[in-house]
């Protein structure tokens, strides 16, 4: 008899009988298929692989190869593998952990690409389970990794997905397994670098071409020139297109950075992505957790921050500093940090992070549109514009659009959308508008209060719209 958490198969063989004696045993039995032993062994071996294993079967290629790499799968009529199929029918290679099917060795047949998903399907739920992402020390990722059946030969086959959910293994001396090839990945890098002098010349310090590729930064001994904020976005959340990188908010990283927890990570590399986080003003939060750390509350300090005209008219008030300190400790959680809330407060706001986001903010005002933001602000229609962007934002299925808001040289506002990738308009090309508001699409199941979230945002938005217009509020 064989068996599955779906149903049971019972193959009859008939064993010195003949029709007669089975009829008389039982006429149901007569009209059921049977294995007859006197047509000998290999004819009852025969038909029984028949049976257990039909030819051409596609999900039994994708268990036997599942096995091969030491799984232990279910019975091919087992519901699991409607889960696995269900899975490739999904965005998997947008989830954490996520990426294309196959290694990029061969090409596979349509058994192994079932099994390579099963894999990934597993692997991608232990790293959820185990909290596998930038702020896991070296060992632990290493670990995983091995105790993934798949994921190395994935690992090896594409060194850039492994940076991309593991850039900390990226950093000499914690390549472990994977030196020779992110090593070899970096020699390329760096050839194809010095042949092109010019290469992102836009992204770096000193506004010349770069030393290496992005997702080295960290291996290279002046991180190949790249502005700190560069590296350290991506560090957090992937280069650009990237998804299913961000595990926890954008704070949390910078609060893990600030604490004792942070510092296997050699102090050069350390200081640098703080460093980014100075210059990346997006380490603010709209909701926060209260002492429960299951009810989400909506905060004040973001909307402070724009309030404020400058750093020198910020008050940071009993209530504000009672905020930020609440959402420490939600980091503080998140991270099972070993700090305490005061300490990380401390440095925190010593740090200077809070008047770095004021400078970073400013640079990025246009005096040239103050007289077409000042229209903007008495035309009815730039309110809809902003609303319909923050509707549009809250989607089940996020990542795929870049919104933002135009503000043109004549006042007009204007709500575009566009697939992440495409072509900055030609308005923005020609410097005939300016994107005065920018957002990412948000997973719609995470949004509270989906009215309260556009109504708040769109507030956020005219504020700064008024920052353009150097009107105070």
């Amino acid at each position: 008899m064989f068996s599955s958490k779906s149903s049971n198969s019972i193959i009859p063989i008939w064993h010195n009988v003949d029709y007669t004696q089975v009829y008389n045993f039982s006429p149901s039995l007569v009209d059921r298929f049977a294995i007859q032993s006197s047509k000998g062994i290999k004819h009852v071996v025969t038909e029984l692989m028949r049976v257990i294993k039909p030819e051409g079967s596609t999900l039994i290629e994708a268990r036997d190869f599942l096995i091969d790499y030491g799984l232990n799968p279910p019975v091919v009529t087992d519901d699991w593998w409607l889960d696995v199929l269900e899975f490739m029918g999904t965005n998997y290679h947008m989830e954490h952990w996520g990426t294309t099917l196959t290694p990029r060795d061969r090409a596979y047949s349509r058994g192994e690409r079932i099994a390579w998903a099963a894999m990934q399907l597993i692997w991608q739920g232990e790293a959820e389970q185990l909290e596998i992402c930038q702020t896991t020390p070296p060992r632990r990722v290493h670990e995983f990794i091995e105790n993934s059946p798949g994921l190395a030969e994935m690992c090896r086959s594409r060194p850039e997905y492994l940076a991309l959910y593991a850039p900390q293994l990226t950093i000499r001396g914690f390549e472990g397994n994977f030196e020779e090839v992110i090593e070899s990945w970096y020699k390329r890098s760096i050839e194809n670098y010095t042949e092109n002098s010019e290469k992102a010349k836009g992204l770096t310090i000193d506004g010349k071409g770069a030393l290496c590729d992005e997702e080295l930064a960290l291996r290279h001994p002046n991180f190949g020139k790249y502005e700190p904020s560069l590296i350290t976005c991506n560090f957090v959340q992937g280069p650009l297109m990237s998804s299913g990188v961000l595990f926890y908010e954008r704070f949390d990283y910078l609060i893990w950075l600030l604490s004792s927890e942070s510092q296997w990570l050699p102090e050069p590399i350390r200081k640098y992505l703080t460093e980014g986080f100075m210059e990346w003003n997006q380490w603010t939060w709209e909701y926060y957790y209260l002492e429960d750390n299951t009810t989400k509350h909506k905060g004040d300090f973001l909307y402070s921050l724009y309030s404020a005209k400058s750093y020198s008219t910020f008050m940071l008030s009993e209530s504000l500093i009672g905020e930020i300190k609440t959402r420490i400790s939600n980091s503080i959680v998140f991270l099972e940090l070993s700090d305490s809330i005061e300490e990380l407060y401390k440095r925190f706001v010593d740090g200077g992070f809070i008047k770095a986001w004021f400078v970073a903010n400013q640079r990025g005002r246009k005096s040239l549109y103050l007289e077409a933001a000042r229209i903007a602000l008495a035309d009815p229609n730039t309110i809809v514009e902003i609303n319909s962007m923050y509707s549009n934002i809250v989607t089940y299925y996020p990542g795929y659009s870049h919104h933002s808001v135009l503000l043109y040289d004549n006042g007009k506002v204007e709500y575009h959308r566009k697939l992440i990738g495409d072509k900055q308009l030609l308005a923005e090309r020609e410097g005939k508008a300016i994107p005065f508001i920018t957002a990412s699409e948000v997973d719609k199941a995470q949004v509270v209060n989906i009215d309260e979230y556009i109504e708040s945002n769109t507030r956020i938005a005219l504020l700064e719209l008024n920052k353009l217009a150097e009107i105070d509020v």
